[in-house]
């Protein structure tokens, strides 16, 4: 069949388009569909004032200053409430996970992304339980039935919870890959500030695992596929942005947000 593709010009109107209207309706069509590979979006990210300031004030945070500077009883106490707090957190993070498990059905890879993150948390906890009991702060089901959570740390949690409930997968991803590396950095240097006072603290390394576990992710010792992690975030990042595009500055908003809560946290 000829399908007949002439005007009728008694009918029809014919609009004329510059070339420089032809070509911004060409780049707004593309910028729908354009995309940054993940290393790139790190890359940026490096670049970003407003996320290195924010990642500067992390790594100066008031917590890993007390740990250097304050007394063997108020570092105690601190890093007791902190693990108290982190036990509301990890509760929160799991609910986010099962929501975002719910609300993604459809996208297999990141459902099975999320699970296997959920998996791998299984550990944290069972340090964290170490950790906390260490320090005197009783079970994680104790502190869940008889602490209050500090306000910022609630902050922290709900935030949390809603990036992996609600954000495109691959602003989640690349917002967790963030947070893991900033994470191995603060509790590296939480590790070392605490090393020489371990005696002091009647401590071990071993007891501190909870924060050890993070500071080894780049060593041969380390206590979870860290690599295995990245692959996996990688891989939600192609799929996602083969689907949706990538939006820097919206997932720059989203990781601003995650950031500062984590930041009110530490500062707490």
């Amino acid at each position: 069949m000829v399908v007949d593709m002439s005007i009728d010009t008694e009918e029809d109107t014919v609009t004329y388009f510059s070339f420089s209207e032809v070509m911004e309706e060409i780049e707004k069509k593309a910028e729908k569909v354009r995309t940054m590979s993940m290393l790139e979006v790190l890359g940026r990210c490096e670049e970003d004032a407003e996320i290195s300031a924010i990642k500067k004030k992390l790594l100066s945070n008031r917590l890993l200053k007390l740990l250097r500077n304050g007394t063997i009883e108020e570092k105690k106490e601190s890093l007791k409430t902190v693990c108290k707090d982190c036990v509301f957190i990890w509760e929160a993070r799991n609910i986010g996970i099962e929501l975002g498990l719910k609300l993604h059905a459809e996208n297999k890879v990141y459902v099975d992304f999320l699970g296997r993150f959920r998996d791998s948390k299984k550990l944290e906890w069972e340090e964290l339980a170490n950790t906390l009991g260490a320090l005197g702060g009783g079970t994680p089901e104790e502190v869940l039935k008889d602490h209050i959570p500090s306000p910022r740390s609630q902050t922290f949690a709900a935030t949390y919870s809603w990036v992996l409930a609600t954000q495109n997968p691959a602003y989640t991803v690349v917002g967790l890959h963030i947070g893991c590396r900033i994470l191995v950095e603060v509790c590296t240097m939480l590790m070392a500030f605490l090393k020489p006072d371990l005696e002091a603290l009647d401590l071990t390394e071993e007891d501190l695992g909870f924060f050890g576990m993070y500071a080894l992710v780049d060593s041969i010792d380390m206590h979870f596929d860290y690599a295995g992690f990245c692959r996996g975030a990688q891989r939600i990042f192609e799929e996602s942005c083969r689907k949706d595009g990538f939006n820097y500055e919206g997932f720059s908003t989203t990781l601003q947000l995650l950031l500062h809560s984590k930041l009110d946290f530490y500062e707490g």
